[in-house]
């Protein structure tokens, strides 16, 4: 396990660990099947599985957003992933319903910015309706898409989610990295410090600007990243 950020015990804080789990999918013991539409007969009833829309966005955040914390995940933001990603990625994302509740959410896709055929994957449950087939469905899914897009190797977040942690372990998934993801309160937080460390930057000819200004400098910004 790699940590790559250990923030300081501060009561205004609040982490999460993620870790990245990685398996090929030749040693997934789950076997390949082709779902036009899937039904779950369950403890509650009849949950149907089907592809994600734009219109389901603000429920799906709803449920995503306390299940996925590191990522501020907002309607808009799941349908600009949705429609934005060019088609090498392959994004297909999927819901689980029961008499139109949203019960859980899975997505998979080919990362594209990375060499190699590489695939990720994300499932989500609501945590009162685990343990009834639902995940292991959209697992079937997201699996089944994979291989269809060649992926040789498949990646998956998991949030500091012990259930999450089990599932996919019991998939054949290895931890390969983890990383700590805290959050400040910016209301809360001591900025005393800073008009001195702006004094000290200018001085050394250093500029701060915002993300916006840069908008012109796109091909600097991605040499920037790449770099760091």
């Amino acid at each position: 396990i790699r940590r790559t950020l250990t923030p300081a015990a501060s009561s205004r804080r609040a982490s999460q660990l993620p870790f990245v789990f990685s398996t090929s999918p030749e040693r997934s013991s789950l076997p390949i099947v082709t779902i036009a539409a899937v039904a779950i007969v369950g403890q509650y009833g009849l949950v149907q599985i089907r592809p994600f829309e734009a219109a389901d966005a603000q429920a799906a955040a709803e449920l995503i957003r306390p299940l996925q914390p590191g990522i501020l995940i907002t309607p808009a933001y799941l349908v600009h992933r949705e429609s934005s990603e060019p088609e090498r990625a392959q994004r297909r994302s999927w819901l689980a319903l029961e008499n139109s509740e949203i019960l859980g959410f899975a997505t998979s896709a080919v990362k594209w910015d990375e060499p190699g055929a590489v695939g990720r994957f994300w499932i989500g449950v609501r945590p009162d309706r685990r343990k009834g087939g639902i995940g292991s469905t959209l697992y079937d899914l997201a699996e089944q898409h994979a291989r269809a897009a060649g992926v040789q190797r498949l990646t998956v977040e998991v949030d500091d989610d012990p259930d999450g942690l089990r599932f996919v372990e019991a998939r054949g998934f290895e931890r390969v990295s983890a990383e700590i993801v805290s959050s400040l309160d910016p209301q809360l937080a001591d900025l005393g410090e800073l008009d001195g460390l702006l004094a000290e930057t200018s001085a050394a000819g250093f500029e701060l600007t915002t993300l916006q200004a840069m908008a012109g400098r796109r091909d600097d910004l991605a040499e920037f990243y790449e770099a760091a």
